[in-house]
């Protein structure tokens, strides 16, 4: 391998893993208010209710919550939202509260 071909080599793995550095930060860090609304949705089925919100995770890869179904009762639904593609596209949220 040539010093000139080991040189894009390395220039090429810098500007990957640096662009996923970057996204993964910027999915941790940025707001998510507009997330945190569709979860919302699947909770109650409108965005902005009073869904009591008791625990929240945001990692590079998807973020999850977990509602209180009423302030009277125990029972919590977990809400996981995660991205289209790894660090990338639009996010989508499923209920993944165990059946009771």
């Amino acid at each position: 391998m040539t010093n000139q071909t080991r040189t894009a080599v390395r220039l090429l793995v810098f500007v990957v893993v640096g662009g996923a550095s970057g996204l993964g930060l910027h999915n941790v860090l940025s707001d998510n208010a507009e997330v945190r609304g569709q979860a919302e949705v699947l909770v109650c089925g409108k965005p902005g209710c009073d869904a009591n919100k008791v625990r929240e995770e945001r990692t590079p890869f998807a973020q999850s919550f977990e509602f209180q179904e009423s302030r009277q009762s125990r029972r919590t639904l977990q809400i996981r939202c995660a991205r289209a593609y790894v660090l990338l596209g639009a996010y989508s949220c499923e209920n993944r509260t165990p059946a009771p």
